[in-house]
Parts: C-alpha cells; sequence; structure tokens
C-alpha cells in the first residue's frame, strides 16, 4: 500500500529558518517514520498560495494525496473571499512578525511619521494593497503626501534600501534586520503593521480534504511531526542551523549572498522566531489558532479595505483539527 503523501506549498524558500521545524521532520526522518512521505515544494507567484494548493489537490484526488500551504492571514482571507476552497487549520507563529524596515540611520519612528513625508516604500506582490491601505490610514486627511509603494522582490529589496532607492521595505522583524545588521553593522528601524495583522504561516488545506477521515488523519499526523520538529529546532538553534546549511546544499539551492548565507546567520533568525513560534502564555502547545484572535484580524482587514465586507469564519477556519 503507497505511502500517504503530502504536497506542502510555502510562501518563501522553504530550506531556511523561517521553516525549521519542516526541516527538522524532514532531515530527521520524522515524517517518514510515522508513515508519510513530504514533498517541499518551490515558491510560487506571491499571494498565489491558496489558489496552488486547491489546484494541487483538485488534480491529484482523495486518493493521491494531501496538499497543504502557508501564508500570513492577511493574504489567506482575502483569498477565501476571492474564492479559494482552502481553510485554515493551524499556524506556525500566533503573531505577524511582518512590518517595514527603514536604515539605521533614519530618524522616523512610526507609521504616522513615515506617511506624512515623500518617500518610497517596496512591498512584495501580495501586499501592495496593504501596505497602501495603511499608509491611507496613518496619513489621514492632512498629509500633503502619501508615500509611493512599489514592488520589489525578496532578491532585491534590501539593495534598494541601502542603495537609498527606497526609503522602508517589507521585512519580518526576526529575519531581514540579521541581514541587515551584517552589512553595514547595525540593525534597521523596525516599525511594525498595528493593529494586529493575526497570525503568519498560516497553514491551510482544501475544505474537501477536510471532510475525509483518512485525509484529516494524515493532516493531523503532519501537523504533530512538523511542530516536533519545531520543538527540537528551536531546542537546538546551533545544531538546526547547520541541517538548513546541509539541505539547502542537498538541494543545490543557489547562494545568493555568501555574506549571509551561514550557519550563523540560520542561528540568529531562528533565535528571534523562537517568540513567535512557541505557544503565547494560556496555549498548551504550538500552532493553535485562537478564534477570537483571528476574528479580530479578520475584522481589521474589512476596516483596512482589504476586505468588502467580513468573510464567514465557518468558511475560513477550523479549529477541530488541531486542538
Amino acid at each position: 500500500m503507497p505511502r500517504p503523501r503530502v504536497f506542502f506549498q510555502g510562501d518563501y524558500e522553504l530550506l531556511s529558518s523561517q521553516f525549521a521545524g519542516l526541516v527538522v521532520a524532514a532531515k530527521k526522518g520524522i515524517f517518514k517514520a510515522k508513515g508519510i512521505d513530504v514533498i517541499l515544494r518551490g515558491r510560487v507567484r506571491p499571494g498565489s498560495e491558496a489558489d496552488v494548493v486547491a489546484a494541487i489537490q483538485e488534480a491529484v484526488g482523495e486518493k493521491g494525496g494531501v496538499a497543504l500551504g502557508c501564508a500570513e492571514q492577511n493574504i489567506v482571507v482575502p483569498a477565501q473571499h476571492g474564492g479559494a476552497p482552502v481553510k485554515v487549520i493551524s499556524a506556525m507563529y500566533h503573531k505577524s512578525p511582518l512590518g517595514l524596515g527603514l536604515l539605521p540611520s533614519s530618524r522616523i519612528t512610526s507609521l504616522k511619521e513615515l506617511a506624512h513625508r515623500e518617500s518610497r516604500v517596496g512591498m512584495l506582490a501580495d501586499s501592495l494593497t496593504l501596505a497602501q491601505r495603511m499608509m491611507h490610514q496613518a496619513a489621514g486627511s492632512t498629509s500633503a503626501y502619501i508615500p509611493e509603494v512599489v514592488e520589489v522582490t525578496n532578491e532585491n529589496k534590501i539593495g534598494l534600501l541601502l542603495a537609498g532607492k527606497l526609503d522602508a521595505i517589507q521585512i519580518y522583524d526576526a529575519t531581514e534586520p540579521v541581514e541587515i545588521q551584517i552589512e553595514t553593522g547595525h540593525p534597521p528601524r523596525f516599525l511594525p503593521f498595528l493593529p494586529s495583522l493575526g497570525y503568519a504561516q498560516a497553514i491551510f488545506a482544501h475544505s474537501t480534504a477536510l471532510t475525509n477521515e483518512k485525509q484529516r488523519d494524515v493532516i493531523t499526523t503532519f501537523l504533530a511531526c512538523m511542530y516536533q520538529g519545531w520543538e527540537e529546532a528551536l531546542n537546538d538553534p546551533r545544531a538546526t542551523a547547520a541541517l538548513i546549511m546541509e539541505a539547502r546544499r542537498e538541494a543545490h539551492v543557489a547562494v545568493t549572498n555568501p555574506k549571509i548565507e551561514k550557519t550563523e546567520y540560520f542561528e540568529k533568525v531562528l533565535r528571534n522566531l523562537e517568540a513567535y513560534v512557541r505557544p503565547p502564555a494560556g496555549k498548551s502547545k504550538m500552532g493553535l489558532v485562537d478564534p477570537g484572535v483571528y476574528d479580530e484580524a479578520s475584522a481589521f482587514f474589512v476596516k483596512a479595505g482589504l476586505l468588502s465586507k467580513a468573510f464567514p469564519q465557518a468558511k475560513s477556519l477550523d479549529t477541530t483539527l488541531w486542538a
């Protein structure tokens, strides 16, 4: 009998500290020991992850495996509103590390202050609207300027910031600041996106898979293995960083910046991510999604203009699988 397969689609390079739990579970054989084969897929167009997962699931059918993906809650919920037939089932990060990074020398201390200046902000394709809305809200009706929001990629955004071609860029406060400090000797100024954007790296599955008991069992097994991987990763960041480097070499991941693609970099990022991955106060295990917190963030998406109206939680979230 063939082993169940899980196709996992991330919104970033999976062989990295941001997905250390996946790397550890795959490299240490945790997935295989529980009888599942996991296929880690390469990056796709930002914002398309939900549609990609839905297409994979529909292509392989219930006997061909399970398709899962992850992205920010502020990306997944609008995708659901647009027709993507997926539901969130868990989240690697219980709060969002997303915000804007400015040069270390910048004296700007708030989004409002930035919004009242003639400036250029670089965002990934899936977050352009978010930044535009937040800049307009921060500026209010009294500003003579509204910052220009332009599209960038993960590969070019830091270079554009350091070259002075952008005044701010989209970053995770746990990751890119490490790279910027390596490049400049100082961490960037960080402006968090507030109010909360909810959960980050929210994991989702096709809604039909969640009605099939065998597929639900496979998904539950996958989550248990991945969070075991996260536990081991956070307990030994240095060894995990070395494991990530090994996985990248084996997969022939191109080295784009030799200054940062080292064990020390991956270790620092992993240590920074611990506060996002470890369960918050009152929660018993990693990956749990609080419906109240989830709804508050979704309500903000409506207020910010990312959604025309609230998307029903029953169609967006399933907390019965990972509880």
